[in-house]
């Protein structure tokens, strides 16, 4: 991921990420007062995974009872961490291509 930060007066005034042809952008007051925090956020986004984790939560309701305690466990593992949506994106890619889950 590269990024891109301007500065005004000596001051972090916004951000911009971009990761495979997608770009995140923010203000500072958005992004948080040293432009850094909303890393994750904005790796999760190029990474079009925003979301990930809830639609993995929509498979574990509905995928074959053989599955479900593992979709679960990955589920409660890594929703709401950092990066988490991208571990259940990879997850839940996983049981769309083997036909477990829409």
């Amino acid at each position: 991921m590269e990024y891109c930060i301007t500065y005004t007066a000596g001051v972090c005034s916004s951000i911009v990420y971009k990761h495979a042809g997608k770009t995140y952008a923010c203000a500072a007051g958005g992004c948080g007062g040293d432009c850094t925090s909303a890393y994750y956020a904005a790796y999760t986004a190029c990474q079009d995974a925003v979301g990930a984790c809830n639609e993995l939560a929509t498979c574990c309701d509905t995928i074959n009872s053989a599955y479900e305690p593992s979709c679960t466990q990955t589920y409660n593992t890594y929703a709401g961490q950092p990066y988490g949506d991208i571990s259940c994106k990879s997850t839940l890619q996983s049981y769309q291509s083997s036909n477990l889950c829409p």
